[in-house]
């Protein structure tokens, strides 16, 4: 029938429309935030009126230096690079330590994590629970200068993607503590650490909002496709 194939044609093209609108609006948060960052972040100082102190990276972090052995029975969720959502600092998955072979690192509660390798690859995240990590991951424990989540917030700016991507590899770029280490960032008071937190954490809360909803979208594009031409 004609008149079915037209309004089915009309739908997917309204559906259509809608995604492209959620994608927009999904890229345009993301510009938002990173604008956030270059101004709450300002290397300088110069764009907020809050006074800042200059602190080598070395001063605000650590590479959490404990491992974790699989033969040790001992049975954590693994988190691989490939369990690290880009650029929204989600972890979306993991598989159980004990099925590995190799030596991994272990993260605490608190900690950043860091996907050195192809930093440009923006895979960051939040420790919320006790865990093991790829060798390719840096489990960064935040210093007394500054609160754990403004460290999660630091090493996504622009400026900390730029000192990481100085790096030795051409085909497998990997960041180099030694050029990450020495670079000087300017940290505010905790108060103001705080409220920059806050601000960030509504806005990823909201991305991640816009996420779902385009996923939700394309999962019912697929659904409606299926039933309609299989």
């Amino acid at each position: 029938d004609v008149s079915e194939q037209e309004k089915i044609a009309q739908l997917f093209c309204t559906l259509g429309q809608r995604i492209e609108k959620q994608q927009q609006m999904v890229d345009a948060l993301k510009k938002y935030k990173r604008g956030v960052l270059s101004v709450a972040f300002d290397k300088y100082g110069s764009i907020c009126s809050w006074e800042t102190t200059p602190y080598p990276f070395a001063v605000l972090a650590s590479r959490r230096s404990e491992k974790y052995d699989p033969r040790s029975g001992e049975q954590i969720p693994c988190v691989e690079l490939e369990h690290i959502e880009q650029e929204t600092g989600r972890i979306i998955g993991s598989i159980p330590s004990t099925q590995q072979s190799s030596i991994k690192c272990v993260c605490k509660s608190g900690d950043t994590l860091f996907g050195k390798l192809r930093p440009y690859l923006r895979k960051y995240a939040f420790v919320q629970r006790d865990m093991v990590c790829s060798s390719e991951i840096w489990s960064l424990v935040p210093s007394e200068a500054i609160i754990p989540e403004y460290l999660f917030y630091l090493v996504q700016t622009d400026e900390f993607i730029k000192i990481a991507n100085i790096s030795s590899g051409t085909k497998m770029p990997r960041a180099e503590w030694s050029n990450i280490e020495k670079s000087v960032f300017t940290v505010p008071s905790k108060e103001v650490q705080a409220q920059i937190v806050q601000t960030l954490r509504g806005l990823d809360s909201r991305i991640l909002d816009a996420i779902d909803m385009l996923d939700e979208l394309h999962f019912l594009k697929r659904g409606l496709m299926q039933q309609l031409f299989i």
